[in-house]
């Protein structure tokens, strides 16, 4: 691999193999990232669908339906995590990895797209997916309700996690500046 010229901090031929090594493993480690992501918008509409059909049998009590929302929000929460330290490695890489050697540049080139509408829809799809199901959820218990106390207790937990996942939800869309905090 050649050394960076044109770098005010070029890396030199000795430490490159260790550059090389550490960008491999944040760059496998933000795979991992994005794999979980994916499992838990899987995880959040099988337990979605799970929830709602249990809840929705003639018998069943309806505080069955207002669970989900309060576990969707824990879902959406590792999803967050995953998606906003996704973000620092990937600044990492950037800032303190490419800087140093020449030929990899994939997050450099791909600073102008991060944060464009079609970057976005991702995050927007997604989150659409936990907000979405929460409150079918919560309508399709309103509709089933006898507002029971633990009715009323859930209602008022699932405002709460709702709330919740749409801090999360906006969390994950700051730039690059708030990201690195």
């Amino acid at each position: 691999m050649s050394i960076n010229k044109s770098n005010s901090t070029p890396a030199s031929k000795e430490i490159v193999p260790e550059i090389l090594a550490e960008y491999n493993a944040l760059r496998t480690d933000v795979m991992q990232r994005m794999e979980i992501r994916h499992q838990m918008v899987s995880l959040a509409l099988i337990t979605a669908g799970t929830l709602f059909t249990f809840g929705l049998q003639k018998d069943a009590p309806t505080s069955i339906l207002f669970v989900y929302p309060i576990l969707a929000c824990f879902i959406t929460g590792i999803w967050a995590h995953n998606v906003i330290f996704t973000k620092k490695i990937v600044f990492y890489i950037r800032d303190n990895i490419e800087s140093k050697l020449h030929g990899i540049k994939w997050e450099t080139s791909s600073e102008k797209e991060r944060f464009s509408l079609s970057s976005l829809s991702g995050v927007i799809s997604t989150s659409g997916v936990f907000l979405t199901t929460q409150i079918i959820a919560v309508v399709l218990g309103f509709l089933k309700s006898t507002f029971t106390t633990i009715d009323v207790f859930l209602i008022w937990a699932d405002g709460v996690a709702l709330l919740i996942t749409i801090l999360m939800v906006f969390s994950t869309m700051r730039r690059e500046s708030k990201a690195k905090r």
